[in-house]
């Protein structure tokens, strides 16, 4: 479909393109009616608000991996970047921040409007009689609304500033006028009776809720900043710069590694106090984990009065006393001193939990949502001990392929992040630019070239954990700064790299988990050597019957249009490689669930992989793939310096024709070291952060990465 100007009839057709799903349809179309509610309400514009809803899910159907990007880019492609943009922050797992009125209406309206047009399909009269309490029954029915996400709908609603109640009640009011077209009994009823000003002052304005909250978080910062100066005041710093001599970690006491009756000393952050008059319980978390204490007015005295005033949840404390087990043989510390370490002016977010009708534990106002989490990840590290286990394990799959490597004799390196020209890899660089020498300067896309000049250099084995940039999107398993470790190996070829790859990965699985076969994303892998090894060639002919080293790249192209495989935007994509990249993507990665070699690949590909001596079309190369994600890319390395600055001439043809990944700038040095000779060797990339991903189970590299990229608040 040809679409030049975006209109509300424009959007009907590409929702009737996109989705056949009729249950789909009348879900975007009722998200979209609310959206138009809204709109009316605010005096905004309502053609947008309702495209906005009728296009939200519109790409689900075919592409349910790349929601929302394909319908965000087609509508960035027509010019309408608003509504792009409230879809592409309609679920707080996509990670973008809600911004407008827009922004905050779309995410608030999707899991509602769905959860309100499944119950009134249960009913005869469907909306007509629909109340708020039958909904709210529904919804906290888990198993009719198992789909439905509860920490999702809680915090949609916190996002738009609105009560769960009256935002059901305003939904209900705002679809009854169209009944009929959402495939319901026809109500007599007239949109103006939506009951709009209540509901929209809370969207609207910072009175009500979203005031309340903040008012409240400004009234206790303001009791602990007077309960900062009282501890001044009493000539107690808040704040002490000296050592404190701990001696023990709570592992240590709840390990029996103390005695009963031990005097030990301990220091952590507070998380919790509760009162009993003459006494306090409390338990400190300190780097190792939590253990209970106990304070006494009796053998605190006047400090007793100074804990119970003037220290809180959330504060740091050092404590002196001994151990001791309580009536209900929990290890405590009954405490003789305790000392101010660090005074918090913020509280810590209240965890609750209470048992459910069915007798099971139930969190409520837990630190769960993602994009607060990532933003304050210190936070998250405090109350979400499990965050912390995941990077330790990180630092420890650093530290188990280092140990392997230096055993075989290898070095490792550090090479420049800044480079006046970058390579390496196929990516968009980051650009900054050197005042001193006033010319402009790139972070690193790969190490790759650098290292090699080592082998030339003499070195045998040389390997770098880098953190490497490349400006692109993001996504689940993308974040622009990321760490990888490249290793380079003289004589040895990929075959070679394959053992050592399957011997690295499986002792690091072995070391982590204790076993090779783990569960990543609801699949079953083993890790355990041998791993399968297939040609690129022969995977993209089991699932589409195209044989690539049969067509050139325009007959390539025709090839996959007459197959109908779903690549967007197939007609812009630039060189033979690209297309192969692509058709490999879509309809084979997703079926990688065993770790796979994927070997030789085509040399439009591989511009610094050597070439087969059997098939000069082909490279000795091979990525690495589980669950359907790439984790490791290596290759024979090419060290013909002809051949190497044929394959750079090549790269400058694909960036003048408009490839923004390719090299544009010929690395001479490079290819000077190669002229004066580098042995035959192989070279490896493996990624930290996906790694990390597979070894822990994390779907997201945000959960991997202490300090994922995120878009300003502000």
């Amino acid at each position: 479909m040809n679409i030049t100007k975006l209109t509300v009839d424009s959007a009907f057709e590409i929702l009737k393109e996109m989705v056949t799903n009729d249950g789909l349809r009348k879900h975007c179309l009722a998200v979209a009616r609310v959206m138009e509610a809204v709109a009316k309400a605010n005096n905004e514009d309502e053609s947008k608000f309702f495209i906005a809803g009728i296009l939200h899910d519109s790409d689900w159907e075919l592409w349910p991996e790349k929601h929302p990007q394909v319908i965000v880019d087609k509508l960035n492609n027509l010019g309408e970047n608003e509504i792009a943009y409230a879809i592409s922050s309609h679920g707080t797992e996509f990670n973008v921040e809600q911004k407008s009125l827009m922004d905050r209406s779309l995410i608030a309206a999707d899991e509602i409007t769905g959860l309100i047009m499944a119950v009134s399909k249960l009913r005869p009269d469907g909306l007509s009689s629909l109340t708020t309490s039958s909904v709210i029954k529904k919804f906290r029915d888990t198993k009719f609304a198992a789909g439905v996400s509860r920490n999702e709908i809680n915090m949609a609603m916190k996002i738009l500033g609105v009560k769960l109640e009256p935002w059901i009640q305003f939904i209900i009011d705002s679809l009854k006028p169209f009944s009929e077209e959402l495939g319901l009994p026809k109500v007599e009823t007239n949109l103006n009776n939506a009951v709009f000003p209540e509901m929209i002052k809370a969207v609207s304005n910072e009175s009500g809720d979203s005031k309340t909250i903040k008012k409240r978080l400004s009234d206790e910062q303001i009791i602990r900043i007077q309960k900062r100066e009282n501890l001044n005041n009493l000539g107690i710093d808040p704040y002490p710069g000296s050592t404190y001599p701990v001696d023990t970690y709570s592992v240590d006491v709840l390990a029996s590694h103390k005695s009963i009756g031990e005097d030990v000393c301990m220091a952590g952050r507070l998380m919790s106090i509760r009162n009993q008059g003459k006494v306090c319980f409390a338990e400190l978390q300190d780097s190792k984990g939590k253990l209970q204490l106990y304070f006494s007015k009796d053998i605190l005295e006047d400090d007793y009065k100074i804990f119970k005033t003037l220290i809180d949840r959330g504060d740091f404390i050092g404590v002196v006393g001994k151990i001791f087990l309580t009536k209900t043989n929990e290890l405590t510390i009954e405490v003789k001193k305790f000392t101010c370490i660090t005074k918090a002016l913020r509280p810590l977010p209240s965890v609750k939990s209470a048992k459910n009708n069915l007798g099971e534990n139930e969190i409520f106002d837990s630190f769960s949502d993602p994009e607060l989490r990532f933003r304050q990840r210190y936070v998250d590290l405090i109350i979400n001990p499990h965050v912390r286990e995941i990077f330790i394990k990180r630092t420890r799959i650093v530290d188990i392929i280092r140990t392997l490597w230096n055993s075989k004799g290898w070095y490792e390196a550090q090479t420049p992040i800044l480079q006046a020209i970058y390579g390496g890899a196929s990516a968009r660089p980051f650009i900054t630019h050197h005042n001193a020498l006033d010319m402009p300067m790139y972070l690193r896309i790969a190490n790759e070239l650098y290292l090699k000049r080592l082998l030339v250099g003499g070195f045998e084995g040389v390997y770098e954990f880098s953190v490497d940039f490349r400006n692109e999107g993001m996504d689940k398993t993308h974040n622009p700064e990321f760490q990888q470790v490249e290793l380079y190996v003289s004589y040895k070829d990929y075959n070679w790299m394959m053992d050592l790859v399957e011997e690295t990965i499986e002792k690091v699985c072995m070391e982590i988990n204790c076993t090779t076969e783990i569960e990543i994303w609801g699949n079953q892998v083993s890790f355990k050597k041998p791993w399968r090894r297939v040609s690129i060639r022969d995977l993209i002919f089991e699932k589409n019957e195209i044989d690539i080293y049969q067509h050139n790249e325009q007959s390539l192209r025709e090839e996959i249009i007459k197959k109908g495989v779903p690549i967007e935007g197939i007609q812009g994509i630039i060189g033979k490689g690209k297309l192969i990249d692509e058709l490999f993507s879509e309809t084979v990665e997703k079926f990688l669930i065993q770790p796979t070699f994927v070997t030789d690949y085509p040399v439009e590909l591989s511009p610094l992989a050597k070439r087969n001596p059997h098939d000069y079309s082909l490279t000795h190369r091979f990525e690495a793939y589980c669950v359907g994600k790439e984790f490791a890319n290596a290759f024979s390395e090419l060290n013909d310096p002809i051949d190497q600055r044929e394959r750079f001439e090549e790269q400058l043809r694909l960036a003048t024709r408009g490839d923004k990944e390719a090299m544009n700038e010929m690395d001479e040095d490079f290819l000077r070291a190669l002229e004066y000779g580098m042995p035959s060797a192989a070279g490896l990339g493996l990624g930290i952060d996906r790694l990390t991903m597979l070894m822990t189970n994390q779907s997201s590299i945000q959960e991997v990465i202490l300090f994922p990229m995120m878009r300003p608040e502000n």
